[in-house]
């Protein structure tokens, strides 16, 4: 299982002590509760005034994030600015190399990736204890088909609800890139909770805004550039 010290090899998440990480098993069908969270930032990225999702103080599911990969020399993985509504050095990096006329590839490296994090319980999961986990996962491997299918059953969006919600069961294809499986949702029912989930668990757990890393400005852009600037230049004394 993976414990803090192992999710905290994600670098961009502050992860709480006694929440773990959970992981799909590329190629299984797991059972997983999605639970809401109280939503405390401002700038949330779901944010909607006029259908009152993601305020402050209300119940979400989801913090969506952008992520930006292979970053300085340690090529870590960094949480886009723009997640928090700010300006983000390598955004405006790429759009300057845009203006240059820089090749597609190149503008497609200093492109962020879409990701969210949520709380999830599984359910009937050999590796993982029934117990709430962080999932952080690519949009386009889970949230885009869950998207797509809250479409077609507008009925299915009480799924997340402590007391009248659903169990998604998730059957995830086995994908591979450069040699390395990963899985990705291929299916998602809604099945009928066993049980509701106590309010006191969502009332106890930290917001999911605050377990993003937010660099500021100037140290994302050192830290992309590589400039260190944690030494004093005394040449000129």
């Amino acid at each position: 299982q993976k414990t803090k010290s192992q999710g905290a090899s994600y670098g961009y998440l502050n992860l709480p002590k006694s929440v773990r990480v959970y992981s799909p098993t590329p190629g299984a069908r797991e059972k997983i509760d999605v639970i809401p969270y109280v939503v405390k930032s401002t700038v949330h990225p779901d944010k909607d005034t006029e259908t009152e999702i993601a305020l402050p103080g209300t119940e979400w599911y989801k913090r969506p994030f952008k992520v930006h990969k292979n970053v300085g020399t340690d090529n870590d993985a960094v949480v886009c600015l723009t997640s928090f509504g700010k300006k983000c050095p390598i955004c405006d990096y790429r759009k300057e190399r845009a203006s240059a006329g820089a090749e597609k590839e190149e503008l497609r490296e200093l492109n962020p990736s879409q990701r969210n994090l949520y709380y999830v319980i599984p359910r009937g999961v050999k590796k993982h204890e029934e117990e709430v986990h962080i999932f952080d996962f690519s949009n386009y491997l889970f949230q885009e088909l869950l998207i797509e299918e809250l479409e077609e059953n507008e009925d299915y969006g009480i799924f997340p609800d402590t007391q009248e919600g659903l169990t998604l069961r998730i059957r995830w294809s086995e994908e591979s890139f450069n040699g390395k499986a990963f899985a990705k949702a291929g299916r998602i029912d809604f099945l009928e909770r066993d049980e509701a989930i106590d309010d006191s668990i969502v009332e106890g757990l930290p917001d999911l805004d605050s377990l993003l890393q937010e660099m500021s400005y100037d140290a994302l852009k050192d830290k992309f550039f590589e400039i260190d600037n944690s030494t004093t230049d005394t040449d000129d004394d």
